[in-house]
């Protein structure tokens, strides 16, 4: 760096320096005089103020169940058909118990282990698993509002059944259904 860069960045730091010192300064006296402002209005304001009888401290709660995987192999795919007598499946009665709880809850969570992509391309079992829809109709049926979608399984049954799957969700109510994290 030569004479004159050496000068300019001096004067620059000195600037710098300054400017700093006038920014604080300035933050210092508008906070102060706001300090000022509001002991004086607020003086003020509780002797006009009638006193309060009662005061309410006004609460806000939820409630939360969460049910962990709901991974669905061939012998449970069996019996649903069975339930269903030859016409699809039937996962309802198989969650009876389950709905009895979560029917006292707010928010009613699960995480849908295997993909629902259809019984249209094939409901499969490990290592590729691929769920009929009935097994989301009966987890809605049962009561739950929340569902994960985002897990190890989304792939295993491809993008057909992952589209599928997501127009089976998107065409539920009162539900949310969550696909990534």
């Amino acid at each position: 760096m030569d004479n004159n860069g050496v000068i300019k960045y001096k004067i620059l730091v000195v600037v710098m320096l300054i400017v700093g010192i006038i920014a604080l300064g300035f933050i210092f006296f508008t906070k102060s005089n706001k300090e000022n402002i509001s002991q004086e209005v607020g003086s003020r304001v509780v002797e006009n103020t009638p006193k309060i009888v009662e005061e309410r401290e006004e609460k806000t709660s939820m409630s939360l169940i969460m049910v962990g995987d709901y991974l669905i192999h061939s012998s449970v795919y069996k019996d649903a058909a069975k339930n269903a007598g030859g016409t699809g499946y039937d996962f309802k009665p198989m969650l009876k118990y389950i709905k009895e709880k979560v029917k006292d809850y707010d928010l009613a969570y699960y995480n849908q282990e295997t993909i629902l992509g259809g019984s249209e391309i094939g409901v499969s079992d490990y290592p590729n698993f691929n769920s009929p829809y009935e097994a989301g109709d009966a987890m809605i049926d049962a009561g739950f509002n929340l569902v994960s979608l985002a897990t190890n399984h989304t792939m295993d049954s491809r993008e057909k059944a992952v589209l599928n799957s997501r127009k089976y969700w998107d065409r539920q109510q009162n539900i949310l259904a969550v696909r990534k994290l």
